[in-house]
């Protein structure tokens, strides 16, 4: 389906190059039937793309669910075992939390423990795991460092680009002009995150014909991963996670219109960042779907027929702009007053910290009145932008007025 999307989509973009090329050869503006037209392919190529962009996550999420899960000792097939299991885990380990052991017998297929014993199906941790993937560019730009334990960690920085190699006469003394290196420190931690309280009714559990673990598995996770997004994205740092928007720095470009973009401001973001960052496959642009669809609208009906942006035809890659990638991640901000819409770097130099296994708590007592149980994932993150003052990650800020 994806495939079929992307070639319908890039017959579109033909057409639309093909109704600019005209009007541009002609030294002219759109015709009113032109015009029209124009829009209505406008619309229809985004929605194609936020289409192509679904089934995409919807791809990925399967073909990790393939390639990582564990293969089950048994048939595949789903039976009231799998169903009942995890009523049976609630009901026995109902009102605390697990432990890392009990959290490791989930992931893993057959435990028995002294309050009784359960069965569940292998791989529940790693359905967390991968059900969080899909939602929000972040955790897939990003670099992931996963630590055992939650204590502050010290990341060294160092900035040594105003020094260099220098020629010297031959017999000549080599210490003239010394420096030394100077280091700072960004000070990782741990904070914790929630997703839930997923509520589910005995009946659900006792009747369901459906595989209820991988559902609160997606639920959960799904939860998590949005939430950890916007984190990752905006949060404002001290008591919280430092997103990426807050570590950037201003591009300084002139010019930004307090509701418009114009390829030149593109262009002033992509050469504000020192060349160094704009190399590697994490090194781009992210923007949100509004932003993204008001960039691809620049230049048409003008005598700048070059093209700024290029939806991809490959499944899985991102689409480009300026040649470069761009991700679309929704909690950027849109055009506006003093926003900062666009940001462009090496989305590397954002480190996300994931401290500890993720952790499940079912809460049996709490809902027992209305016959349900509650379960809660809970994760301890942090994440920070590398920058010791080299700016590895830059935004357009628009004009207040």
């Amino acid at each position: 389906m994806s495939k079929e999307l992307r070639e319908k989509r890039m017959r579109l973009n033909e057409e639309i190059k093909s109704l600019q090329k005209r009007a541009t050869d002609e030294k002219r503006e759109f015709t009113g039937d032109e015009r029209t037209s124009f829009e209505k392919m406008m619309t229809d190529f985004d929605d194609m793309t936020r289409d192509i962009n679904l089934l995409d996550s919807r791809a990925t999420q399967e073909r990790l669910m393939a390639d990582e899960m564990p293969k089950p000792k048994e048939e595949k097939r789903v039976t009231m075992d799998d169903v009942e299991a995890l009523g049976r885990l609630i009901q026995i380990k109902g009102g605390r939390q697990f432990s890392d052991a009990e959290m490791r017998a989930i992931s893993e297929q057959t435990t028995v423990d002294a309050e009784g014993g359960y069965t569940i199906q292998s791989g529940f941790s790693n359905k967390l795991e991968v059900a969080m993937l899909p939602f929000g560019p972040m955790a897939q730009v990003a670099t992931i460092w996963n630590t055992p334990k939650g204590n502050d960690i010290e990341w060294p920085t160092l900035n040594d680009t105003a020094n260099s190699g220098a020629q010297i006469a031959e017999a000549t003394t080599m210490d003239t002009g010394e420096t030394e290196m100077v280091f700072a420190n960004k000070t990782f931690k741990a904070w914790k995150q929630r997703a839930g309280i997923l509520r589910i009714s005995n009946e659900l559990l006792q009747d369901s014909a459906f595989n209820i673990m991988q559902i609160v598995a997606d639920a959960l996770g799904e939860r998590m991963a949005r939430g950890n997004n916007t984190l990752f994205t905006t949060a404002a740092g001290t008591t919280t996670v430092s997103g990426i928007v807050t570590g950037a720095s201003t591009s300084g470009a002139s010019g930004v219109a307090a509701t418009a973009l114009t390829r030149a401001n593109l262009v002033d973001l992509k050469f504000s960042v020192n060349s160094a960052y704009r190399q590697g496959p994490k090194s781009g642009y992210m923007v949100n779907d509004t932003t993204l669809a008001a960039i691809a609208k620049l230049g048409f009906g003008t005598a700048d027929d070059r093209p700024l942006y290029q939806a991809s035809a490959i499944a899985g890659e991102p689409d480009r702009l300026e040649g470069k990638p761009v991700w679309v991640n929704n909690d950027l901000a849109d055009i506006g007053a003093s926003a900062k819409s666009v940001l462009f770097g090496d989305f590397s130099k954002y480190i996300i910290r994931y401290a500890g296994p993720s952790r499940l708590v079912i809460l049996k007592e709490r809902f027992a009145e209305v016959d349900e149980v509650g379960v809660v994932l809970l994760k301890r993150i942090d994440g920070q932008l590398l920058d010791a003052g080299t700016k590895p990650v830059k935004y357009l800020l628009h004009a207040a007025t």
